[in-house]
């Protein structure tokens, strides 16, 4: 069982995609904050420039150095400081006017005021506020953490989901799997009850087994006796013929047995590289046709190799040999082989249902008079499937043409 789109991979996409809207939203808040910060920066300091220039015309004798200390700016005692700002500071606004030059300069957490006069060189300092800042920031981190944890609750929550997803892989497999404590949820109770339901279709299953492989077993008992008796006859045309009947009775019993063998995954491929012509007489043997060269038309390049189990590609050109000549007008087939492609012909009406349907199960015939296909493409299908082989099909030319290639 893939999991290409798992619940944990929508719901991983689902929160990358909400911390990415997120992330965004942020990053254009904070840029409209440092935006709108910056604008109320120059602001403030064009009035600050100002609220100099007033107070320096109603006062001659007003010293700028101490305004601007009384207004919350510290003096910066190391000279050599200067330098290291007109390097790296950026510089946010500047003026010249009758008290001097005045430069901002931005430096890290603090702003600077520079002012450069005949008589005055002075670097002024003072703290930038960063509320805003320091709030929107406190929130993101805020919000992924919770945002974060979240997401790890809820894959959490799945991990069993996900546990009980590669149990059932493993069962369709066929194979062992790790006990796990699943807790006592809506995940946990379905999972209880799933694997409630396997013990009891494990059940069925073996039931039914036993019950087919013991009737297997008693059929076995009559047609041994049937045969042993049929050899003491002293007709030799009566006893041929009741030779032949019970060993396709026999041939039957046993290719039920591949048959339940094979549905119920008991049955291990014997993978080999046949000749066309070793799988012909192999054919040839299940379905004890007496007339099958005049009935089955056949040919085949001599050359094509296939490798696969001879047994299950026998039962399959079997069944539908044995379908072609029934359902065929002219009661006959062509059995061909060529370019790795083995196809089985009959002349006949197109189909009124689509394939699909006639591969299922005891499906019905096109008329209540007439037997349907049975079990006989439903087995082919079944069986092509397990064998990795591919079972095509298409009416051309009034034949329906039944086509096997390997996947």
């Amino acid at each position: 069982m893939k999991q290409q789109s798992s619940t944990k991979k929508k719901i991983t996409l689902a929160f990358s995609f909400t911390f990415a809207l997120i992330c965004m939203f942020f990053i254009l808040s904070l840029y409209a904050e440092i935006v709108k910060n910056n604008d109320e920066l120059k602001e403030h300091q064009k009035r600050l420039l100002d609220s100099f220039m007033t107070n320096y015309q109603m006062n001659g004798n007003y010293n700028i150095s101490t305004y601007i200390q009384n207004s919350g700016f510290k003096l910066v005692k190391d000279k050599n400081f200067l330098e290291v700002l007109k390097k790296n500071g950026e510089l946010y606004y500047s003026t010249i006017n009758s008290l001097g030059e005045f430069y901002f300069i931005a430096y890290k957490d603090k702003l600077y005021l520079w002012l450069k006069h005949d008589d005055y060189d002075s670097l002024f300092y003072i703290n930038r506020a960063y509320i805003s800042f320091e709030f929107i920031a406190f929130g993101f981190v805020l919000s992924m953490f919770f945002f974060i944890l979240l997401y790890f609750a809820i894959v959490k929550y799945l991990n069993p989901l996900t546990i009980l997803s590669n149990q059932v892989e493993q069962i369709i497999h066929g194979k062992h799997f790790p006990a796990y404590k699943y807790e006592d949820d809506e995940i946990g109770r379905i999972a209880i009850e799933f694997f409630h339901i396997l013990d009891k279709n494990n059940e069925l299953l073996q039931s039914r087994q036993f019950f087919l492989r013991a009737i297997m077993h008693e059929l076995k008992t009559p047609i041994g006796k049937g045969m042993i008796a049929s050899s003491m006859l002293n007709d030799e045309k009566q006893k041929t013929r009741f030779m032949n009947i019970f060993k396709r009775l026999n041939l039957l019993v046993d290719e039920s047995a591949r048959i339940e063998n094979l549905f119920s995954k008991n049955y291990k491929l014997d993978i080999q590289r046949y000749s066309f012509a070793e799988i012909l007489t192999s054919t040839k043997d299940l379905l004890m046709l007496d007339d099958f060269d005049n009935k089955v038309k056949v040919s085949f390049d001599e050359k094509q190799k296939f490798l696969l189990d001879l047994e299950m590609i026998s039962l399959v050109l079997k069944n539908l040999i044995d379908n072609a000549l029934k359902y065929s007008d002219d009661k006959s087939c062509i059995l061909e082989c060529f370019n790795s492609c083995i196809t089985v012909k009959n002349k006949a009406k197109p189909l009124k249902k689509k394939m699909s349907d006639y591969t299922k199960a005891f499906i019905s015939g096109e008329d209540n008079d007439k037997k349907g296909f049975g079990l006989g493409l439903y087995i082919v299908e079944q069986v092509c499937l397990f064998c990795d082989l591919k079972l095509s099909y298409e009416y051309e030319n009034s034949y329906h043409c039944f086509k096997i290639t390997k996947a």
